[in-house]
């Protein structure tokens, strides 16, 4: 049984690390898969990167490296609270429509809406 759990977790370490690995690599800017690497494995050391253009460095270290992070994030909170939503009313099939959570979202999107007309956030919407 402790075999079967410990493999599962490796799994989702494996999984977690090569999702991390893709959303980095690949993007609309296309870098070498070498200026990558150096970057992943020289900048968190604080090791010198001076035959790197500035411009790859920032598009990841600033760009693509956090939207992974902040992606990996929001999944597993995305996953804790559909998890919690499926043991409060013990229905697996639980939906965010059951408690009213969609409508609360509506109403406070559209209160957002309502009162800022002009917030320079509201052109995505």
């Amino acid at each position: 049984m402790k075999i079967k759990i410990f493999f599962q977790v490796f799994i989702v370490i494996v999984l977690f690390f090569t999702t991390f690995i893709i959303a980095v690599f690949f993007g609309s800017a296309r870098l070498r898969t070498s200026d990558i690497l150096t970057i992943l494995t020289h900048k968190p050391m604080g090791l010198d990167i001076q035959d790197i253009d500035k411009s790859t460095v920032a598009i990841v270290w600033a760009l693509r490296i956090p939207r992974a992070l902040l992606a990996i994030a929001i999944g597993g909170g995305l996953a804790m609270s559909g998890a919690a939503m499926q043991a409060v009313t013990q229905n697996v099939l639980a939906d965010p429509y059951i408690l009213g959570v969609s409508s609360g979202a509506l109403a406070g999107v559209s209160a957002v809406c309502y009162f800022f007309p002009h917030h320079p956030n509201l052109h995505i919407l």
